[in-house]
């Protein structure tokens, strides 16, 4: 819901597209979510998706990084590949954010299972503590290929 009004997705989806323009790195997120799902009248478009959560990912958002693993795991707008997904999953995770830090066994998991080469695997002491996670919005989506594993919305 809204702060103080009426949620709104297309109103929203406006004000995300304006700050986005203007470099915001969490509007980027915000609005390839809604590309991702094709909410707020937009059309469900992953590589539109895929491109601003590499914006938004290549200014810190660990959101974003979370999202584009999950692209990459899924296969969803881009080749699926574990392997980089990983590589996201794994920034995210570095940042403290929480469900790629649970996000990680699964997707090791993954690629053992299709016997590729095993990544690094990052230490508890390597991830930072919950507390040290960038305050940024998001809400879960179930995925059933992913057992627990889902992406921020």
């Amino acid at each position: 819901a809204g702060e103080g009004v009426a949620q709104d997705l297309c109103v929203a989806c406006s004000w995300f597209r304006v700050a986005a323009e203007h470099g915001h790195p969490l509007a980027q997120c915000n609005l390839g979510v809604l590309y991702a799902q094709g909410l707020a009248g937009l059309p469900q478009e992953f590589a539109a998706a895929r491109r601003l959560y590499e914006l938004s990912a290549s200014q810190g958002c660990s959101d974003a990084m979370y999202n584009l693993g999950f692209l990459h795991a899924k296969g969803v707008g881009v080749r699926r590949d574990l392997c980089v997904a990983h590589g996201h999953i794994c920034r995210a995770a570095e940042m403290g954010h929480q469900q790629a830090r649970q996000a990680l066994p699964r997707l090791e998991k993954l690629i053992r299972e299709a016997g590729l080469p095993r990544p690094p695997r990052l230490e508890q002491e390597q991830l930072l503590q919950p507390g040290q996670r960038q305050a940024q919005q998001a809400q879960p989506r179930g995925d059933e290929d992913t057992e627990e594993w889902t992406a921020v919305d």
